[in-house]
C-alpha cells in the first residue's frame, strides 16, 4: 500500500538544515562560553586563559610556495627563510590580554599618552619601544601585586593560530581579511572608515577570543631576534632573550597587505625604536585564586 503521508522531501531537507545550523551555532556558543577570562581591575583590561599545547610553529613549505606562486610583493623565497625550519613547540597554559594595551590603559598606570594618534581610549597606544613596554609593565607589576610580561615569540604565534594550522587564523583565503583585521583595506575593497589604527576589538576575534591578532599594530614580543632563531629553540617553552640589536615584532600593522598579516610571520626592530603602528599586548603568569585544576 502507498504511504498517503509522506512527507514532502523539501521539507525533510529543511528540518536537516536547521537541525545542523543549529547544531553549528550552538556548537560556536559553547566554545565562547568555554573561555577562561579574567578583568584587571585598574585597568580594565581583559584576559583570556590560552590552554597549554603544542603546534607547529613558522611556515610550512607548502603555505610558503603558495605564497610566493600567488600575486604578491611577497613573492620571494628568501623573505620566509626566519620562518624556517618549522618545527614543533610545546608551551605551558598562560593568560593574554584579549585586546592591545590602549591609550586609556597607559595613561591609568603612567599618566601620559605617547602615541602619535591621540584618538581616544579605546585605540592602541603607538609610538612606544620595546623598553617603554617594559617600564608600563613593571608600574602594572607594582600596582598589581601580579606578573604581567610580553609574550614569548612562541606564545605570540601559539595565541594567534588560535589552534589553527593555516596562514592565517581564519583560513587560507586572503580576500575575506576585511572581517578579521584592520590592514591596508581601501585597496582592497573592505567596507570601513580605518586609514590608521581602529579600535581595539574591532574586528572578529580569532579562536581564543582575541582581537586584531592580524594587522592594527605591531605587538613587541620579549624574544631578541635572530634570524635563524629557530634553529636554537627548545621544544618547551622556548624564549631567546640573549644580546641581540632588535628585539621580535608580531602581527603587522594597519597599512600592510594581508600576506603580511600571516600568523608565521616575523619582524623586527631596536628596542629603542618607536613608531605610529607599533603597540603591545600583556601576558599573565597567574591571577588572584587561580585553580589550575580549573583552567
Amino acid at each position: 500500500m502507498v504511504n498517503q503521508h509522506k512527507f514532502p522531501f523539501d521539507l525533510i531537507l529543511f528540518v536537516l538544515i536547521f537541525l545542523v545550523s543549529s547544531s553549528i551555532g550552538s556548537s560556536s556558543h559553547a566554545k565562547e562560553q568555554s573561555l577562561k577570562t579574567w578583568i584587571e581591575p585598574i585597568t580594565g583590561q581583559k584576559f583570556v586563559w590560552i590552554p597549554k599545547g603544542c603546534f607547529q610553529m613558522g611556515q610550512s613549505k607548502a603555505d610558503a610556495d603558495y605564497l610566493i606562486k600567488s600575486k604578491s610583493r611577497y613573492g620571494k623565497l628568501t623573505w620566509y627563510e626566519n620562518e624556517k625550519p618549522q618545527h614543533e613547540v610545546c608551551l605551558d597554559g598562560f593568560w593574554m590580554a584579549t585586546t592591545e594595551v590602549t591609550q586609556g590603559q597607559y595613561k591609568k598606570i603612567k599618566g601620559t599618552n605617547p602615541s602619535f594618534f591621540a584618538n581616544g581610549d579605546n585605540y592602541p597606544v603607538d609610538h612606544v619601544s620595546w623598553f617603554d613596554a617594559k617600564e608600563f609593565i613593571k608600574k602594572l607589576n607594582t600596582e598589581t601585586g601580579l606578573e604581567f610580561f610580553l609574550p614569548s615569540e612562541a606564545q605570540w604565534e601559539y595565541a594567534a593560530r588560535g589552534g589553527t594550522n593555516t596562514i592565517w587564523f581564519w583560513g587560507n583565503d586572503p580576500e575575506i581579511a576585511c572581517k578579521y583585521a584592520n590592514f591596508k583595506e581601501w585597496e582592497y575593497g573592505c567596507e570601513n572608515e580605518f586609514k590608521k589604527a581602529s579600535p581595539v576589538g574591532t574586528f572578529k576575534a580569532n579562536p581564543f577570543g582575541l582581537y586584531d591578532m592580524s594587522g592594527n599594530m605591531w605587538e613587541w614580543c620579549e624574544d631578541s631576534y635572530f634570524a635563524e632563531g629557530y634553529s636554537k629553540h627548545s621544544k618547551n617553552n622556548p624564549c631567546l632573550t640573549a644580546d641581540a640589536p632588535k628585539k621580535v615584532m608580531r602581527g603587522g600593522n594597519y597599512f600592510l597587505a594581508p600576506k603580511a598579516l600571516r600568523s608565521a610571520l616575523r619582524a623586527s626592530k631596536s628596542p629603542d625604536d618607536y613608531d605610529t603602528d607599533i603597540g603591545f599586548r600583556l601576558c599573565l603568569k597567574g591571577i588572584p585564586n587561580q585553580k589550575l585544576a580549573d583552567l
